[in-house]
C-alpha cells in the first residue's frame, strides 16, 4: 500500500489536478469498504482519518471537492 502513495505522490508532483479524482474515489471505495463490510473493525473511522489527511492535500494542490468536503465525506 505504501508502493501506491508513492507512485501517487510523484504523479501528483506531475499533474495536481490528478488529486479531485483521487479525492472521489477514495470516498466511492471508503463507502463501499464500510457498507460491504458493515463497519468491521471501526472502518468508517479509518477512513474518516484517510479523507481528512485527503482534504489537506486537496486543499494544498487545489483539487478541492467542494467546501467542507472532510465534514460531509
Amino acid at each position: 500500500m505504501a508502493l501506491v502513495h508513492v507512485v501517487f505522490g510523484y504523479a501528483v508532483s506531475l499533474a495536481p489536478s490528478i488529486t479531485f479524482y483521487w479525492g472521489i474515489v477514495i470516498l466511492a471505495v471508503g463507502s463501499l469498504d464500510i457498507v460491504l463490510n458493515n463497519n468491521a473493525h471501526d472502518r468508517a473511522a479509518k477512513w474518516a482519518a484517510y479523507y481528512v489527511c485527503m482534504e489537506v492535500l486537496l486543499r494544498m494542490t487545489g483539487g478541492n471537492v467542494f467546501w467542507e468536503a472532510g465534514k460531509y465525506g
